[in-house]
């Protein structure tokens, strides 16, 4: 009975050493193990001992395999989560970049459209920006324009004035609107006034200078010339008050004969009642022309705001009566009837 334990036992081992075999050859043949492997742990194939040790040695490969195949998934996964940030950071930038070309394409679309010239040049003088409205202004095409000296369009009179808004910006000193003389492309002259300031990069640097530009030739020249009809103007009637007051006096001295004249005959007892009324009608009519000369120099005074207001009372109804009898000799001439 021991016998055949130990002979099945042989068998057995004899078996697995045959299987062994045939699955260290399909290893070998997989390239999952070393070709020398026997021969460099001293084993024989078939053993008992051999199979343990291949045993082993297969379980421990595939732990490692194991462990890195572990290892080799942890690293993709890792992998994939970078390459989706980097993805969805990709996608945000693009995104941005987008923006940033509407907004630049809006605002460029402001400035060419704008209904003032804008232009730009950097710190050396050289024009890199201008706009619709500035080459119809200088009558430059943009290419022309582009890298052109800024100097070379500001006429020799005024480019110490430019030279002066330069250095006081860059002190950070904004002079406010100035006015140029301008050369065009075909050497005609214009005046034009500028508002400049000053443009930064994200270090807050300055790297270049704005500048709105307006023509305003026929405003200054409109403004001249109503300076001038404001003179003229101002002549004519500093002559004309100076007239009326020399006609004035000139009209006051025959006046006062005659209101002399009818005072003196209003003091003589030898004249008729009617004749007495005649001559106080002269003296009323006199005065009232005295009044009306007054008045003129009133008239005079007021321009240079000399005049000057006196408040009284005054009967109404003397005052009509006299209106009346100045006036109803006209009005009998024409068969009017004055009545109060």
């Amino acid at each position: 009975m021991l016998k055949l334990k130990l002979s099945s036992l042989s068998e057995l081992i004899v078996l697995n050493a045959y299987k062994t075999g045939i699955l260290i050859r399909e290893l070998h043949a997989a390239g999952l193990i070393e070709t020398n492997f026997y021969s460099l742990n001293g084993l024989q194939l078939g053993s008992c001992f051999g199979l343990l040790v291949f045993t082993f040695y297969l379980t421990d490969h595939f732990r490692l395999i194991h462990q890195e195949n572990k290892t080799s998934n942890v690293y993709l996964k890792n992998c994939r989560l970078k390459l989706a940030a980097e993805t969805e950071a990709h996608r945000d930038a693009v995104a941005y970049q987008i923006r940033l070309k509407t907004k630049a394409e809006q605002l460029r679309n402001i400035l060419e459209l704008s209904p003032d010239g804008i232009g730009i040049f950097d710190l050396e003088g050289t024009i890199t920006f201008v706009s619709v409205k500035t080459m119809v202004m200088w009558g430059y095409t943009k290419e022309e324009f582009l890298g052109k000296p800024v100097f070379d369009v500001v006429d020799v009179s005024s480019h110490e004035t430019l030279t002066n808004m330069i250095t006081q910006l860059l002190k950070s000193n904004n002079l406010g609107v100035i006015v140029y003389n301008m050369v065009r492309k075909d050497n005609s002259h214009f005046l034009c006034e500028a508002n400049s300031s000053l443009i930064y990069d994200i270090e807050n640097k300055s790297t270049h200078i704005l500048c709105i530009q307006r023509d305003v030739t026929e405003r200054i020249k409109i403004a001249k010339e109503l300076e001038i009809a404001k003179k003229m103007t101002y002549q004519a009637n500093l002559a004309e008050s100076i007239f009326v007051s020399h006609m004035s006096h000139e009209l006051r001295t025959p006046l006062n004969i005659i209101l002399g004249y009818s005072e003196l005959l209003q003091m003589d007892n030898s004249i008729t009642t009617e004749q007495l009324d005649f001559v106080q009608e002269i003296s009323k009519g006199g005065n009232h022309l005295l009044q009306l000369i007054n008045q003129m120099l009133d008239l005079s005074k007021i321009e240079p705001g000399n005049i000057g207001l006196k408040l009284r009372s005054k009967n109404i109804s003397s005052l009509i009566n006299d209106c009346l009898v100045l006036t109803r000799p006209l009005a009998q001439k024409k068969t009017i009837e004055l009545r109060y």
